[in-house]
């Protein structure tokens, strides 16, 4: 009985060892991967493995060439009554998705139980709304949810004041930046409550049946000077012993521009980002995961994120923002700089400040002739103000989604009609195949 009990005691013993020394798996990227513990690691799914699959709305079949619309005021556009007139009067425009910003301010348009997104104020009012389902009510559109502030936070939050650890710090032990005129922080995406919090949110999206897409956009990031957390500096002091890499720096304070320090924030950006679209496909293979920026050289100097890593992580297309407002951003030579981006955002109005007609359509045209096969318009609440100069800007906007269908369709007919046609050999016995014929 005593040798039991020792044998017993000790593979307990053995087993309590075990649990107190995780094992780490790496995430692969075309960088050195940086090691995190095996239980929140991405796992790759091969495409024989079966994934979760959940019908979705069958009025929307995402197209080939894509047109809509953001819609991003909780506070006005959402309201029952004015939300279902914006939905009709946007198919009826011809545009053929429409995406509902669920995230912005650090709440949530959906309802949730999320520590990190509480619900918007006007779901306590209107509990049980699913603005997704009342899209596929009153359109065919495809809709979109738009993630718009992810992990850029307001500061001073309810959340900030209770759970400071949650927020970024600079190396100067400050947790907020200034930008678009406020002051904002940073989620510590190393954290293991914010990203657990964070990935649930995410999961409940894509357990929607209405919903079709998951569009992320350029507040999925850390500021340049951001980062100098203990769950950061741990990592990175583990990044740089695993890498062998002679640091010659400060380890516990990393200078904000150490190229090994941005490799290494920039890598768990790209990280999250990776689990992000494996938390969506676990729950329905059936949505996309989508993102749009800034410019994208921009984002990844200053926000640490890799454009080109999130496409070999997932993302189903990448898109850029361009403001189009005179002097601001020329958006012709803007497509030229980002080739390889499928989707375009132009502004249709910046606060109070609405583009030209006469700009946008030159804009539009430059989107045509560039071959962009999904276009976004930003500044919605002009144009469904419900007056004489709403109904005016909703009548060019038509003019402009047939513009842009006949534009594509008008590039296909010729690229088709340079292709030889085949020489009809029966027709023509005697005449045989010159080499400019020849595939």
């Amino acid at each position: 009985m005593k040798r039991i009990n020792s044998v017993l005691m000790l593979g307990l013993l053995l087993l309590a060892g075990c649990t107190t020394q995780p094992k780490t798996a790496a995430l692969i990227t075309a960088e050195k991967p940086i090691e995190i513990p095996i239980e929140t690691q991405v796992t790759s799914i091969s495409p024989t493995e079966s994934k979760p699959k959940q019908a979705l709305s069958t009025k929307c079949k995402l197209p080939n060439k894509k047109f809509g619309i953001y819609v991003t005021n909780h506070s006005q556009s959402y309201r029952k009554d004015k939300f279902a007139k914006i939905v009709k009067q946007t198919q009826s425009m011809g545009f053929n998705q429409i995406a509902v910003s669920v995230l912005y301010g650090g709440r949530s348009a959906v309802k949730t139980d999320s520590l990190v997104f509480p619900n918007h104020t006007f779901l306590e009012k209107e509990e049980g709304r699913d603005l997704f389902a009342e899209i596929q009510e009153n359109s065919n559109l495809c809709a979109i949810a738009f993630a718009e502030w992810g992990t850029r936070y307001p500061f001073k939050s309810d959340l900030m004041l209770r759970y400071p650890e949650f927020f970024l710090a600079n190396n100067k032990g400050e947790r907020f930046e200034h930008g678009d005129g406020v002051k904002f922080a940073f989620l510590n995406i190393l954290n293991e409550n914010v990203k657990k919090s964070y990935l649930d949110y995410i999961r409940s999206l894509a357990s929607n049946p209405n919903i079709n897409v998951i569009q992320l956009d350029d507040h999925l990031a850390i500021g340049s000077s951001f980062g100098y957390n203990p769950e950061f500096i741990k990592g990175f002091n583990e990044f740089l012993v695993r890498n062998k890499i002679d640091f010659k720096g400060n380890k516990s304070k990393p200078d904000p521009k150490d190229l090994h320090w941005i490799k290494f924030r920039t890598q768990v950006v790209t990280n999250f980002f990776a689990q992000i679209v494996q938390a969506v496909n676990e729950t329905n293979k059936e949505i996309e995961v989508t993102i749009v920026s800034g410019e994208l050289r921009f984002m990844k100097d200053n926000y640490h994120q890799d454009f080109h890593q999130f496409t070999s992580k997932g993302a189903e297309s990448i898109g850029v923002q361009a403001y189009g407002i005179p002097g601001k951003r020329n958006v012709a030579s803007l497509l030229k700089r980002e080739k390889n981006t499928t989707s375009i955002a132009l502004f249709f109005a910046l606060g109070k400040e609405i583009v030209p007609q006469t700009v946008l359509k030159a804009n539009m045209d430059a989107v045509i002739a560039n071959g962009n096969s999904e276009v976004w318009l930003f500044g919605h609440q002009p144009i469904y103000d419900g007056t004489e100069h709403s109904r005016a800007q909703q009548k060019f906007l038509k003019s402009l989604v047939v513009d842009y269908y006949a534009g594509h369709t008008a590039a296909a007919k010729t690229a088709n009609n340079t292709k030889q046609a085949p020489v009809d050999h029966k027709s023509q016995p005697n005449q045989s195949v010159s080499s400019n014929n020849k595939k």
